[in-house]
C-alpha cells in the first residue's frame, strides 16, 4: 500500500491498488470480494515464499491472488533464479489449496535508476512473463502475466520521477496505484470500452425488462438480480414472475 494516501491518512485518501481492484471486482463483477493483504512492506520473494507466509496462504486458499514482489528483490536473487523458484512455490501453494485460484503475476512500475537499474526491472518481467507462459504450456490457464512497467516507463520520457512515485524511490503514488487496478482490472474484465461505458444499463436491466413485457416489478427487484449471471437472472424470473416463456426467450428479451 505504500505510499498511497489512505495509508498515510492524508487527503484525498486514495485507497491502495489492492483495494481498488476489489471495489472494481464488486462494481464491475456485481459480486461480494473478502480482502485479506499478508504481505509487508519491504520484503522480497524469500519472505513470501517461507514457511510461515506459505501456511498464511494455504489457510485462505484464496480465489483470486495477487503476486507482485521484484522491487526488494536482490540481483542476486533475479539472475541466480531464486525469484523463478520462490514466485513458482507460491503458485505451487496457491493452486494445492484451491484448484481453481486465479493468480495474476505482476510485474512492478520502475523504481527510481538511483535505486533499481531497468535492467532489474526488465529480469523481473522476463521471468514473471517465462513462468506464465510455461504455466500455459502445462495447460495451467489462470497463471496470468500483468505488466506496469513499460506502461510507466513511458511515462518517464516526459515525466519526472517524482511525479509517479510516492517516496521518489519505488514507491506508487495515488496516480500509480490507479494505474495498477486499471491494469489489473483489465486483465480480468472485458475493458474494450464497449462493456466499460454500458455498465449503467444493468443497474436496472430487470425492473427495464419487466416493465417492457407488460409485468410490474416488485421493490427491490434489480437489487435482487445485480449479482445474478444473464442465465441466472432469466430463471429467477421465470420462477418468481410465473413467466410463460422459456428462459432462453427471457435472456434474449433482457
Amino acid at each position: 500500500g505504500h505510499s498511497s494516501s489512505e495509508l498515510w491518512g492524508h487527503a484525498p485518501y486514495s485507497p491502495p491498488y489492492a483495494k481498488l481492484v476489489k471495489e472494481g471486482l464488486e462494481l464491475f463483477g456485481g459480486i461480494k470480494v473478502g480482502y485479506e493483504n499478508i504481505s509487508k512492506g519491504g520484503m522480497d520473494s524469500s519472505w513470501a515464499a517461507d514457511e510461515e507466509q506459505l501456511a498464511k496462504l494455504t489457510s485462505l486458499a484464496p480465489d483470486l491472488l495477487l503476486v507482485a514482489f521484484g522491487t526488494n528483490d536482490s540481483l542476486n536473487n533475479l539472475e541466480g533464479k531464486t525469484y523463478r523458484a520462490n514466485i513458482e512455490k507460491i503458485i505451487e501453494t496457491a493452486k494445492a489449496a484451491n484448484s481453481e485460484c486465479q493468480i495474476l503475476l505482476i510485474a512492478p512500475f520502475p523504481s527510481n535508476e538511483k535505486v533499481k537499474s531497468a535492467h532489474s526491472h526488465e529480469l523481473i518481467c522476463r521471468t514473471l512473463q517465462s513462468i506464465s507462459e510455461s504455466c500455459a504450456a502445462k495447460n495451467i490457464l489462470d497463471v496470468a502475466y500483468v505488466s506496469l512497467y513499460e506502461g510507466v516507463r513511458d511515462m518517464l520520457e516526459t515525466k519526472n520521477y517524482y511525479e509517479v512515485a510516492g517516496n521518489n524511490a519505488n514507491h506508487p503514488n495515488d496516480f500509480i496505484h490507479r494505474f495498477y487496478a486499471m491494469n489489473i482490472l483489465s486483465a480480468i474484465f472485458d475493458f474494450d470500452g464497449t462493456l466499460f461505458d454500458s455498465m449503467y444499463i444493468w443497474d436496472t436491466a430487470g425492473e427495464t425488462y419487466l416493465a417492457s413485457i407488460g409485468v410490474a416489478p416488485r421493490p427491490g427487484v434489480n437489487e435482487a438480480v445485480c449479482a445474478l449471471s444473464l442465465s441466472q437472472t432469466a430463471s429467477y424470473f421465470k420462477s418468481e414472475y410465473g413467466l410463460e416463456m422459456t428462459t432462453a426467450e427471457i435472456e434474449d428479451g433482457i
